[in-house]
């Protein structure tokens, strides 16, 4: 079942914290039974829960006492779903957490869909939709600027920054309707420098963002002819020994890629194919396959063996990026002075800390937002542009209407829209 059609009277749990061995472990339960439910497990009140709401407790089966354990205890409305919450911390064993959840399910508890959570957060109120997909963004940034800027957003900066251009559209359409229905006086020339304004402040914010897809983390690619030393750049940058590196051109035939943290930001950095003049189908397939994403990187780092010259290096490049002659060990060719952006031994490391800062540089020279808020703000800034320039007051009204209804899908959207935002979530959120 979807998890719109989810029923709020279930009560549901999951593990909140991620899977493994480790300190503590977090199971959340929320719902009318959460309560019941710990105290069926612990013996403890709802009287004493409603008196300590923070408390040491022994979650037992029948008799048998199974963990030591921490109860955090959230009474509806003040919770993070809007319902009654306990968050059960326990000694992190999965075996512990998987003991503990198949009680509960026993119990009559359903365990929770991905973003169901912050799902009933947004039903009770808690959220709309930006915060809930701003909640998701903390978790998944790969950029500490990414993520103060969603936590800027799940303070409410972000929708007041639209409510704020909503409103002033709403007020120069009240203006537009007094005059249509009974002749009011209107100053045009006002409605079109407010209009002008709206448009200039989302332009302004548009500027300094951009959008994602599926993940807010970066993809930098490497790409370039064979034998460059792409390989051997992902393994230093890695640190470890991802790809096999040979002097033979052609190594690497597949895509290959890993999140790795470059000077405190993440990153999904993919090693490709080298791209050459291919006769066999899987060589093709793997250059096809580099090109692609190339296509959906953020940043593109073209290496090249800067040893030696390589005359069509311009029909390699088919997206702007930083061009790397790699090799220095061995000494830069003449030939590539000018040309490349950096020169750089992956091999023994040789200015690789540079390289890395011009990586983070790059992709901390924007904020991201999701490609649903982003497109909707491409969409309003393109007919606050039009719409200023209408010297018709009546389509300048249908215009603003159409807006308004626009803007509000920011905090609700459909439920289609809904959907795919909240199966982006992990279990437990």
């Amino acid at each position: 079942m979807s998890l719109l059609h989810q029923k709020n009277e279930e009560t549901i749990y999951a593990e909140i914290t991620p899977r493994g061995r480790g300190a503590v472990s977090v199971i959340r339960l929320s719902g009318p039974e959460a309560i019941p439910t710990i105290e069926f497990f612990t013996g403890i009140s709802r009287k004493e829960m409603k008196r300590k709401r923070l408390m040491h407790a022994f979650f037992k089966d029948k008799e048998r006492v199974i963990d030591e354990v921490v109860l955090s205890v959230f009474f509806s409305p003040h919770s993070y779903t809007g319902e009654d919450v306990v968050e059960l911390s326990l000694h992190g064993n999965p075996l512990l957490v998987s003991y503990i959840s198949s009680l509960l399910k026993a119990k009559g508890l359903r365990q929770a869909m991905p973003g169901e959570f912050t799902y009933r957060a947004y039903k009770n109120g808690k959220v709309d939709l930006m915060k809930a997909e701003a909640i998701n963004d903390i978790v998944r940034m790969g950029g500490f600027e990414d993520i103060m800027f969603a936590v800027e957003r799940l303070e409410g900066k972000w929708g007041d920054f639209i409510e704020k251009i909503l409103k002033q559209l709403k007020e120069i359409l009240i203006q537009i309707e007094a005059f249509l229905e009974f002749g009011e006086p209107v100053d045009i020339g006002f409605i079109r420098q407010t209009l002008l304004k709206q448009y200039e402040k989302i332009d302004t914010f548009l500027k300094r963002i951009k959008p994602y897809r599926a993940s807010p983390i970066p993809i930098v690619v490497l790409a370039g002819p064979t034998n460059s030393g792409k390989s051997t750049l992902f393994n230093y940058l890695l640190g470890l020994n991802r790809v096999i590196v040979s002097n033979i051109p052609g190594t690497t035939r597949d895509v290959i890629d890993m999140e790795v943290e470059i000077d405190g930001s993440f990153i999904r950095l993919v090693d490709t194919a080298g791209i050459f003049d291919a006769r066999e189908d899987i060589d093709r397939a793997g250059i096809d396959k580099a090109y692609e994403f190339v296509n959906m990187a953020d940043l593109v780092l073209w290496i090249f063996d800067g040893s030696r010259p390589f005359k069509k290096w311009r029909e390699i490049i088919v997206k702007e990026g930083v061009i790397v002659a790699n090799k220095k060990d061995l000494g830069i060719d003449s030939f590539w002075y000018g040309k490349a952006s950096i020169e750089i031994s992956a091999k023994n490391g040789l200015n690789v800390d540079k390289l890395a800062t011009t990586i983070k540089k790059h992709i901390n020279s924007y904020l991201s937002l999701p490609e649903r808020e982003y497109n909707i703000l491409v969409h309003m800034r393109s007919k606050l542009k039009s719409v200023g320039n209408e010297v018709s007051l009546d389509i300048v009204g249908d215009e603003l209407e159409r807006l308004l209804t626009y803007g509000k899908e920011l905090t609700t959207g459909s439920e289609g829209v809904r959907e795919a935002v909240f199966n982006n979530f992990c279990i437990g959120k």
